[in-house]
């Protein structure tokens, strides 16, 4: 008798929690239409990442602007942070120019994985597909 009175009692309040959105024990449908979060922000928490290392510049915000940014000073091995992703090494940075952000990653040819790893170490989504430059690959990040 008590089992019953605890499985009912629990049926109810997972129903109540479901309310007009569609969310509950009821069929699939059920409710009115879901609604969307006011916001879609997402907020990542980098624990025993580094962040990779942020250098500001003023002029026109460019992939090509942020891949000469600094010249060859930003090029040194202590001006980056230098990751291995998929038996690859690579040196990164982030470039911002007048508000527009930019990853700037050197080294070989870019794997699958390795717009996942410049999302981690920035907290920025990436906005488009990346600009090949010479020696390096720019991606353009949206940190909005």
């Amino acid at each position: 008798m008590h089992m019953r009175i605890f499985i009912v009692l629990t049926a109810l309040a997972l129903t109540a929690c479901g309310g007009d959105r569609g969310v509950g024990l009821g069929p699939i449908g059920y409710g009115s239409e879901a609604t969307l979060p006011q916001s879609t922000r997402t907020e990542v928490e980098m624990i025993g990442l580094e962040k990779l290392p942020l250098y500001i510049f003023a002029g026109e915000p460019s992939p090509s602007a942020a891949s000469t940014a600094g010249g060859s000073k930003l090029r040194g091995k202590d001006a980056n942070l230098v990751v291995e992703v998929e038996g690859t090494t690579y040196a990164m940075r982030q470039i911002e120019i007048s508000g527009s952000n930019f990853a700037v990653v050197e080294g070989g040819a870019p794997v699958a994985s390795l717009p996942r790893v410049v999302r981690a170490r920035t907290g920025c989504l990436i906005a488009s597909a990346p600009i090949k430059a010479k020696s390096s690959t720019v991606y353009p990040l949206d940190c909005s």
